[in-house]
């Protein structure tokens, strides 16, 4: 451990993958899918997604490295 619990944050790409494996194996969905059912709809989060539909396109940003 980095530091006792609840004193200071550390982000890991690793835990967050293992995160997603565990959901998906513990609810039997994709984690697309256990996001989509279980946090954005029920927060109302009508433009989150994974993978945009075209119709979307004109109002998509992408900051990144191509």
């Amino acid at each position: 451990m980095l530091d006792q619990g609840g004193q200071s944050f550390s982000y890991s790409n690793d835990g967050y993958a293992l995160l997603g494996i565990v959901i998906e194996r513990v609810s039997g969905l994709t984690y697309e899918q256990y996001m989509d059912s279980h946090i954005f709809q029920p927060l109302g989060m009508k433009s989150s997604f994974f993978d945009p539909p075209s119709s979307m396109s004109g109002r998509l940003v992408y900051m990144g490295s191509m």
